[in-house]
């Protein structure tokens, strides 16, 4: 330990640097501070610029003598909320939506509460949210020296995403389990380490994608040869998104694992066979450690491997059906049981044929709840509150009435070089959500909030992968049979001219024949394109210049077969749009 570490802190070295030069844990140096009396004071800052008296002040930290603000009001039991930090736009708002929630449901049940987060830009930072709000880093160091300014107190980590998570265990090492709100930490780290939480589920015999674990790149080398592509990558304790790729190509997947051990060296990475054509599930569901309420089972319409951020979801009272329904019971009855979940947590699912393979499962709040809570119209938050703080689940299960969809919002217009193919790297910034009394009338509304409208006549562009053809047959025929003209790349054309469905030819870019695409689309401006991608990273290449092209020209593009499918079956249905309340779609 530094002889100097009073000097060190006082000059503003975090706890975090110290530790990566001395290679003690920062819980050692964090113990070693309480010792000796090394703790920072609290500065404010004046949100009403001294205009009037600012009843819930920005707090914040620094190596001084004295504190500005001390909050005497100690009565009521008090109860801190982490939030998540910064995030990229929109990547935050299930954790903004569930911290504001949560603490405005434990302030009306008569307890102090104190939010914790940097990210200004969030309801939660307010000024009449919280009592008191520090405006702090979320790492180690800071929340542990809140902590004990605000001793006696209660932690919730389900609204902080994978910062609370990852932070859980060191907590628990400095003050025990009993501050823990919710899921413990023992729990949330048999969960979060992949090679543990896939053991468990074998154990149990759960159904998931054949898997390998690995904590070397020779280990993948090995493991790759017997592991029939394409695969999953997947690291542990990062948040969903970042940690999971699905890979075609051997030397792409010696490439990600390599970064994902440099990234968090000492996790092992998980290789899981990508589950092709499958349906992905999310449920959303509260417990309180030995019982459970489902929220909400959200279906996607794109295959899994899709971000549920990016996914348009629909929740339904038919789908899924019946008997997929009373087997995600059993799956959520076993993992309360076994990790003594409490609060929040969301389960992922994929569906082929008969078969449901679990993907992952996340102790905390999830991307799909505040969707669910708005198309059930029952705040789960509050329910989840009570969960956590007594055990009550007086809440009754209430699956949805009519038909609702959430859709994403892409900033593709607005960032040209990004690629608008779907994946499990969230690329959305912002989302909606329709309703109506059948599912074609809620996705009818759906695609006209994402700019597919499709006129009588006109051109569809097509260039589909291999894997997308047969079912791209039916889509043509109903478009040509509308009087569509259909134009496609050469593969695509020379399938359809098989199958009996006529279509002009166009080239790709780069090619010398012509017409190429890009002159096509500037001289007759198609109606549509649909391009799906191939896994060769040559035709992923060919792909990105059609989809750029698309989105420079302001053309509706699906990038989904499976999403393009839905549209045929609502253009097809021809559902008049029903606009009404809110509250008239929760009743049958």
């Amino acid at each position: 330990m530094p002889e100097n570490l009073r000097e060190l802190k006082y000059s503003g070295i975090p706890d975090s640097i110290i530790s990566a030069f001395t290679g003690l844990a920062e819980t050692e140096i964090y113990m070693e501070r309480e010792k000796q009396g090394i703790f920072p004071a609290y500065k404010a800052i004046d949100t009403c610029s001294g205009e009037f008296f600012a009843e819930t002040p920005y707090l914040y930290s620094t190596y001084d003598q004295e504190s500005e603000f001390i909050d005497m009001d100690r009565k009521k039991e008090t109860v801190v909320v982490l939030g998540s930090g910064p995030n990229r736009i929109s990547q935050g708002l299930e954790f903004d939506y569930g911290s504001v929630k949560a603490v405005l449901k434990l302030r009306k049940s008569g307890f102090r509460t104190v939010m914790v987060n940097s990210n200004p830009e969030t309801v939660s930072t307010d000024f009449d949210v919280s009592d008191i709000l520090y405006f702090e880093p979320l790492s180690l160091e800071h929340i542990c020296n809140i902590i004990r300014r605000e001793s006696p107190c209660r932690l919730i980590i389900q609204f902080s995403g994978q910062t609370g998570q990852n932070l859980a265990m060191q907590i628990r090492e400095i003050f025990g389990d009993g501050i823990f709100l919710g899921t413990t930490p023992q729990s949330i780290e048999a969960i979060e380490d992949r090679k543990k939480f896939a053991e468990a589920l074998s154990e149990y015999g759960i159904k998931q994608p054949e898997f390998v674990t690995v904590t070397t790149l020779q280990e993948a080398v090995d493991a790759i040869e017997k592991t029939p592509l394409p695969v999953i990558v997947r690291s542990s304790f990062i948040i969903g998104g970042r940690a999971m790729d699905i890979i075609n190509e051997k030397e792409e997947v010696y490439g990600r694992v390599s970064a994902l051990l440099q990234e968090r060296p000492g996790f092992p990475v998980l290789l899981s066979r990508y589950v092709e054509d499958a349906t992905e599930i999310d449920v959303d569901f509260v417990s309180n450690g030995d019982s459970f309420v489902i929220a909400g089972i959200s279906v996607h319409v794109e295959e899994a491997g899709t971000h549920s951020g990016d996914a348009t979801m629909v929740l339904a009272p038919d789908a899924p059906d019946s008997g997929t329904r009373e087997k995600i019971r059993e799956l959520v009855s076993s993992f309360v049981r076994k990790y003594r979940l409490k609060g929040f947590s969301n389960l992922q699912l994929a569906l082929k044929g008969d078969d449901l393979f679990v993907i992952e499962l996340n102790s905390r709040a999830s991307r799909s709840l505040p969707f669910v809570s708005k198309a059930t119209g029952v705040d789960w938050i509050s329910v989840g509150i009570d969960a956590m703080l007594s055990g009550s689940l007086q809440a009754k299960e209430r699956g949805p009435k009519n038909y609702f969809v959430k859709i994403p919002a892409f900033p593709f217009n607005r960032f040209l070089d990004l690629d608008a193919i779907l994946g499990p790297e969230m690329k959305s910034t912002g989302e909606g959500m329709t309703a109506g009394r059948t599912i074609e009338e809620a996705l009818g509304k759906a695609l006209k909030m994402m700019n597919v409208r499709i006129p009588s006549m006109g051109s569809i562009v097509l260039s589909i992968s291999d894997k997308d053809k047969e079912q791209l047959l039916e889509i043509a025929r109903y478009f040509s049979g509308l009087g569509h003209k259909l134009v496609a790349t050469p593969g695509t054309r020379h399938f359809l001219r098989e199958n009996g469905l006529d279509a002009e030819v166009i080239y790709k870019m780069e090619d010398v024949r012509e017409p190429r695409i890009d002159q096509y689309v500037s001289e007759n401006r198609p109606d549509l394109i649909i391009n799906t991608p191939n896994s060769r990273s040559g035709s992923i290449k060919d792909g990105y210049q059609i989809r750029k092209l698309a989105i420079r020209k302001n053309i509706p593009l699906i990038t989904n077969i499976k999403l393009a499918d839905a549209l045929v079956q609502t253009l097809r249905a021809g559902e008049k749009s029903d606009f009404r309340e809110i509250r008239e779609y929760w009743e049958a």
